[in-house]
Order: structure tokens, then C-alpha cells, then sequence
């Protein structure tokens, strides 16, 4: 198992590759998608193990904003797949959403400088077994506020309850995937069901918001369509 800071350093190079191709103009299906996932999962790292990674918490702050600015170019995305499938007619009158060039830049800007931060403290040589017991802490604390969270949704919840779980199950995740012991824990393939439920519910919710005056048609079967995804995230809750 490597250790934190080996794990920044994968995750941080897997988050370059999307920003490069984004930069230049060449980028795929999803690489909007697969940047944000990847600076996700390098703050919930750094939240649990920033010291070990020689990164403080004003490199947190600097990569929230990234992620935070791509949002709405990633809801675009999302909600013009959605469209292409059900409405494809719909998705032509909606004005387009680049991707937040600022963002990458500004992440791009930062990435030589997390890089050396990440290479100076692997070379201090920490331990990958105090990187497993750190993260097994780190990941029983997070389930149990994943519990909680769980517990308080209740028959009706509101959406800001689902997305506050849902942002727990993704952190709770992202957190047992370098795990090798992992008992006493929830199942990864559970907690990744239950967050991909919460973010397709979000999602409905995001495409409900923007056509509802342009396409209430389209609007009606997002509303639809939520109404059976929270039916099953709120069975799969009420199991936990």
C-alpha cells in the first residue's frame, strides 16, 4: 500500500490529464467529469491527511474554488446528455455552458507547486501502515456521520438533506478506496450505490430547475424520474 503522500501524487496526476486535454481543446466525453472527481477525491485526502502530504489547509481552499467554478459547466454537461436521450429538441435551445477555462488555468497554475509539496513529503518516508491506520479512523468517522445523516432523512427529506448525505457518501468512498482492511466498515459497493442514487436524484433536481419554463414536458419526467430513484435511495437508507 502506498503511502498519503503517494496517493496525492496519483491523485493529482490523474487530475493534470484531464485539465491539460480540457486546456487544449482536445478533451473527451467526461474529462469535465473526471477532473472534478479527481480534485474530490485529492480534498477528502488532504482533509484526512494534508499534514503527511505537506499540504495545509490553504491548498484545500485553493482547489475547492476549482472544483467549485466547474460546477455549472458540469451540470450542462449532464443535463444535455440527459436531453439527448429523452428531448434531443429541447437541448438545442439551451444556451451553452463552456467549461470554466478560468478554473483549469488556475488549477494547471497549481499543480507544479502541489507536486513538490507531494514529492518533498514522500521523500520524508512515511509510513503506509500509519497512512492505513490514519485513513481507517479517518473513514469510521465519516461512516458514522454518514449514519446519522442517514437516519435524519426521514420519509419526505428535503434537498438539502439528500445532498448533504449524498456528499457524505461520496467522502465516506472516496475514503475506503485505498483501504486494505476495511472491517468494521460499510461495503464500498454499497456506500457507491446509495451515492450514485443521491447524485442521480441531484441531478433530476438540477434538470428539473432549468426546464421547467423551457421544456415542462421534459421538466415532468426528470420529477418523474426522481420520484423512483429517492423511492430506492430511501429503501437502501433505511437498511443501513
Amino acid at each position: 500500500m502506498t503511502g498519503a503522500a503517494g496517493r496525492a501524487r496519483e491523485l493529482l496526476r490523474r487530475a493534470e490529464g484531464f485539465a491539460r486535454r480540457l486546456r487544449a481543446g482536445k478533451a473527451r466525453p467526461g474529462d469535465l467529469h473526471g477532473l472534478r472527481v479527481c480534485l474530490r477525491r485529492l480534498l477528502v485526502h488532504l482533509k484526512a491527511h494534508g499534514g503527511a502530504c505537506g499540504a495545509g489547509p490553504e491548498r484545500r481552499r485553493a482547489l475547492r474554488r476549482v472544483f467549485r467554478s466547474t460546477g455549472p459547466a458540469r451540470d450542462d454537461q449532464m443535463l444535455r446528455a440527459w436531453l439527448a436521450r429523452r428531448a434531443p429538441e429541447a437541448a438545442r435551445a439551451l444556451p451553452v455552458v463552456p467549461p470554466h477555462r478560468d478554473a483549469v488555468e488556475s488549477f494547471l497554475r497549481q499543480a507544479p507547486r502541489l507536486r513538490a509539496l507531494f514529492a518533498g513529503a514522500a521523500q520524508k518516508g512515511r509510513d503506509a501502515r500509519r497512512f492505513e491506520r490514519k485513513s481507517r479512523k479517518a473513514a469510521k468517522r465519516r461512516a458514522r456521520k454518514l449514519r446519522g445523516r442517514l437516519e435524519r432523512l426521514g420519509r419526505r427529506p428535503s434537498a438539502k438533506a439528500l445532498h448533504g448525505a449524498r456528499i457524505a457518501a461520496k467522502k465516506l468512498r472516496y475514503l475506503l478506496e485505498p483501504l486494505k482492511d476495511r472491517r468494521g466498515l460499510p461495503p464500498e459497493s454499497r456506500v457507491k450505490r446509495l451515492q450514485t442514487l443521491l447524485g442521480d436524484i441531484h441531478d433530476r433536481d438540477v434538470i428539473e430547475a432549468r426546464l421547467r419554463a423551457a421544456a415542462p414536458p421534459a421538466a415532468a419526467r426528470a420529477q418523474r424520474e426522481r420520484k423512483r430513484l429517492l423511492s430506492q435511495a430511501l429503501r437502501l437508507a433505511a437498511g443501513w
